[in-house]
């Protein structure tokens, strides 16, 4: 549940698209700004197949490329990297079902649109790809693909277009395949024309032959042109993407971040940042009725402090969620001295539909400052990977519990403290856990680290770019972290959670400029 992002850069009233800064790319996960080289994309897990794509930034505004690789013995191996661009390509996406890959990724001129989205498949598990088409290419707009996503013969591409020209209109569409990505149909409009640049935060799911597709409409903006209003939206397809029904409004709030829907079985819960006098609050809105209608949202979280990149996972009436917390801004306010203040990666679960939550568990304890996080969950397991700056390095850890998040295993660092790393995504699938990292400057690798015993144990950094394989020592363990409960009562789980800033997050993308557009994978 990881979010992506693409750099836009205005200039003189034009945008330009482009994978690289000054000096390569620069990505944030909620923590501090990388500087990278090559940068992590996508991962997807069909048995024990594992398909990566990544990005090569050029350097001084070069040509950045797209590449993909594959691993068919759970992770502990990958095969040379084959680039599928022709000429350039930048944040790529893939989906895959049995031994059908599918890969889209954004194709354009530098310095003015259009941009234009590319696609191109494989049925033989990534051991060869078909000739490339032009998926989406808008004369007057740039073309972005922010979901791709495939069940069974069909295959799925969310992509917005933003005009090239003052008031930058954006539209949102969902183009579909029935064939295996032989051919698609045309394209179905979900989000209207807004106006604004960064109108549309989407997301999408699907569950049997119902898709769920959330995003936002800008509505009004106040006098300060950088606080507007917007419609929280639930757009539901009943026939495998051919039609939508009415759009369902979920909420209407200020300045809306980090929007994300999960969907399982007949349960669809929809969370998000959301300005709140001078603080932003995480919010969770449900439907236990498969999307037909949604509670009042409500704000969950600790009673003070700061939060930011919320992630979530459900499975049943299971919801698991995630966020960064940091109460510094408010201990010792004005004093001077006191209590030290608490920082870390936090997680709530509900075990009845998101009626009501536990009280938020440290997931990363005292352990440096935390950022960079993820959970996944499979069966009875659940596992939460965040980074850490752990003494003069930057470090990757994960905890697991085996009894649906009642009891948490102590932390197990996977890194090694050469570099500086972090985590980028998370699968788990089966007894079978992987974990997807970049490296900043002057790291130059991509790696992953596989467990093949849910959790257990987890095997060498296996380098995805460079065909090496870094050998380490076992992993290392961490002490043990402490459950965070405030002095309150349970109803005040649902006081609010503050975001450090209310701009726009970055989470994997890259940043060229003064303006960042974001696109959100599952």
């Amino acid at each position: 549940m990881k979010t992506l992002h693409l750099a836009i850069l205005i200039v003189f009233g034009m945008i330009a698209i482009q994978s690289a800064s000054p000096a390569f790319g620069q990505i944030s996960l909620g923590g501090p700004v990388q500087v990278i080289h090559y940068q992590f994309s996508n991962m997807v897990s069909v048995g024990n197949n594992v398909y990566v794509t990544y990005q090569e930034n050029g350097n001084n505004g070069g040509t950045s490329h797209v590449f993909f690789t594959r691993s068919t013995d759970a992770g502990h191996s990958f095969t040379s990297p084959i680039m599928l661009d022709g000429e350039t390509g930048n944040s790529p996406l893939m989906a895959a079902s049995g031994n059908n890959i599918y890969m889209a990724w954004l194709s354009g001129g530098v310095g003015y649109p259009p941009s234009s989205v590319l696609f191109t498949k494989s049925a033989d598990d990534g051991k060869t790809f078909a000739a490339t088409i032009v998926l989406d290419a808008n004369m007057s707009a740039n073309s972005v693909v922010n979901h791709l996503m495939s069940d069974g013969t069909n295959v799925y591409a969310l992509i917005t277009e933003t005009g090239d020209a003052p008031p930058y209109d954006t539209a949102d569409y969902l183009v579909t395949s029935y064939d295996n990505g032989t051919t698609f149909g045309n394209k179905v409009k979900l989000l209207p024309a807004s106006g604004h640049l960064m109108t549309f935060d989407t997301s999408m799911q699907k569950v049997g032959n119902v898709i769920y597709i959330t995003g936002e409409d800008e509505i009004g903006c106040s006098d300060n042109p950088n606080v507007c209003s917007y419609d929280i939206l639930l757009w539901k397809s009943i026939d495998n993407g051919a039609t939508f029904e009415i759009p369902l409004h979920i909420a209407t709030v200020v300045n809306p971040v980090d929007l994300d829907v999960y969907s399982s079985e007949n349960n669809v819960y929809a969370v998000w940042g959301q300005l709140a006098g001078d603080e932003v609050d995480v919010f969770l809105a449900k439907s236990n009725d498969g999307g037909n209608s949604f509670n009042n949202p409500q704000i969950i979280g600790q009673k003070l402090g700061e939060s930011s990149s919320p992630h979530m996972v459900a499975s049943g009436k299971d919801l698991y969620v995630i966020w960064k917390y940091d109460n510094g801004n408010i201990v010792n306010k004005g004093i001077g001295f006191g209590p030290s203040p608490t920082s870390g990666i936090f997680l709530t679960q509900s075990h009845d539909g998101g009626n009501t939550f536990s009280e938020p568990l440290d997931m990363s304890g005292p352990v440096g400052t935390s950022y960079w996080s993820n959970i996944a969950a499979s069966g009875n397991s659940v596992f939460v990977s965040w980074g850490n700056k752990f003494g003069d390095k930057e470090e990757v850890f994960i905890r697991k519990s085996m009894d649906n998040g009642t009891i948490f295993d102590d932390a197990i660092k996977l890194t090694d403290e050469k570099q500086d790393y972090f985590q980028t995504q998370m699968i788990s699938l089966g007894k079978n856990v992987y974990i997807a990292m970049n490296t900043s400057l002057p790291g130059d690798d991509l790696f992953l680290v596989a467990s093949n015993d849910y959790g257990n144990t987890f095997g060498n950094m296996v380098n995805l770019n460079h065909g090496d394989l870094l050998h380490l020592g076992p992993p290392s363990k961490v002490p043990a972290v402490q459950v965070y409960a405030e002095n309150s009562h349970a109803n005040d789980l649902y006081n609010a959670v503050i975001l450090a800033a209310v701009g726009v997050p970055i989470s994997i993308g890259v940043s060229i400029g003064m303006l960042l557009f974001t696109r959100k994978r599952k």
